[in-house]
């Protein structure tokens, strides 16, 4: 009677502990503050379509080791966005993975994409944040002034001060951009949320110089 008492308890207890889709305290705990807390959501979902397109790929490659690799990714991420119901997920076939169970990852993996759109979907209504198909659609951006932000964002990537050019990114992304550039700003906005410092100074320098030539094409 003992061990069923025990068996009961520990049952009850592991339903009790199902996760919740969005945690804000835990998010704020794992961040460090609710500034930090506020930008990772920021980034969190605005690099969602990336992250999911790149698990889907992988997936489809069967390129486990680097699958595993993105759910550690994924784990971590979610669990400082607060998100921890999606962060065990990815940690439970991460952890299968690990140990070759890839029958696991075949069976959950679809519902790993589905909760990881959930997840940012009710995140972007709970803290009022916008997805990457909502970024680049306001009023068409001077030349002047993309061209003087660009040369900022260089200027602060090769001084590594981060925070600036994640500031001068957030603020780029409120314009709509030229259709001859926009792919290339959307490939710097991942590159920003990456700190790769390099693929930044690449891709500012290829859009500087794709405005160049626009400009004489004009004249």
């Amino acid at each position: 009677a003992k061990y069923l008492r025990q068996k009961c308890y520990i049952e009850d207890e592991i339903i009790s502990e199902e996760e919740p889709l969005l945690d804000t305290e835990s998010g704020i705990r794992f961040s460090g503050s609710e500034v930090i807390f506020n930008k990772i959501i920021t980034t969190f979902t605005e690099s969602a379509k990336k992250g999911k397109k790149e698990l889907a790929d992988l997936y489809e490659k069967c390129d486990y080791d680097n699958y595993i690799i993105k759910v550690h990714g994924l784990k971590s991420a979610a669990r400082i966005a607060g998100a921890p119901k999606l962060s065990k997920m990815a940690e439970s076939l991460e952890f299968a993975g690990k140990a070759g169970n890839y029958e696991e990852i075949h069976q959950k993996h679809d519902e790993l994409l589905r909760l990881y759109e959930e997840t940012v979907s009710k995140m972007c209504i709970k803290y009022d944040l916008k997805t990457e198909e909502d970024l680049f659609l306001g009023e068409l951006i001077d030349d002047m002034m993309l061209q003087a932000k660009l040369e900022l964002l260089s200027q602060c990537n090769e001084s590594f001060d981060y925070d600036t050019v994640d500031k001068i990114m957030g603020e780029l992304t409120a314009y709509k951009m030229p259709d001859y550039i926009k792919a290339d700003m959307l490939a710097l906005k991942d590159a920003v949320y990456d700190i790769d410092q390099i693929q930044i100074s690449e891709i500012v320098s290829c859009c500087i110089e794709k405005m160049e030539k626009n400009k004489e094409s004009k004249n």
